[in-house]
């Protein structure tokens, strides 16, 4: 068996394992924020999530598959790839900003815009890290991505539950998104430097 195979094999095992660990603890988070957290909270999350997700279909290029794709891929080009996701994330964030309002009016839920607010931080971290990313992916880096996924799952589900007892309530689960997204950004930087 060459060494790409090896690497393959065993970083589909650590990836399928990450996965199935992240949603055991993805479903006991849940049942243990539902204790905490109200209904409602979940709802909002919900909108907020969808109006974002909305606006990041019309914003997200998907430069990263790009870096898996070439064989060889320059310097130059990586970092054009790394500037041209600072921008979209920039434009992206900018648009979910100044139609939150929009977004809250419609859902008749005036709370709604402080959450996307603080939901949308996160799209201005992931340019941080995202193209070292997927040189993890293309370099096949499973084992490590598997470290970097998991450590980012848990810190994320421990904050929400701290923040949920402490009483923040809905922005418990936006804090969850929150570190879990820190967190990526600080182990894949470790990482690949």
């Amino acid at each position: 068996m060459t060494l790409v195979k090896s690497k393959i094999i065993k970083g589909g095992f650590y990836l399928t394992l990450v996965n199935a660990l992240s949603q055991l603890l993805a479903i006991v988070v849940n049942i243990v924020l539902a204790r905490l957290l109200l209904p409602e909270d979940f709802g909002l999350v919900a909108l907020t999530m969808t109006f974002i997700g909305f606006i990041l279909l019309f914003t997200n290029m998907g430069f990263g598959a790009s870096i898996i794709h070439e064989t060889e891929i320059s310097q130059q080009k990586l970092s054009s790839i790394y500037w041209l996701n600072f921008g979209l994330s920039i434009i992206s964030f900018i648009i979910i900003i100044s139609t939150s309002q929009f977004a809250a009016d419609f859902y008749d839920e005036q709370q709604l815009t402080s959450i996307v607010y603080f939901a949308a931080i996160n799209i201005l971290i992931t340019p941080f890290f995202i193209t070292h990313y997927k040189l993890l992916e293309k370099t096949l880096e499973f084992k490590t991505i598997s470290k970097i996924n998991l450590s980012a799952t848990i810190i994320g589900a421990l904050a929400a539950i701290v923040g949920a007892y402490i009483g923040i309530g809905v922005y418990a689960l936006i804090l969850q998104s929150f570190v879990s997204t820190i967190v990526r950004l600080i182990l894949v930087l470790f990482f690949k430097k």
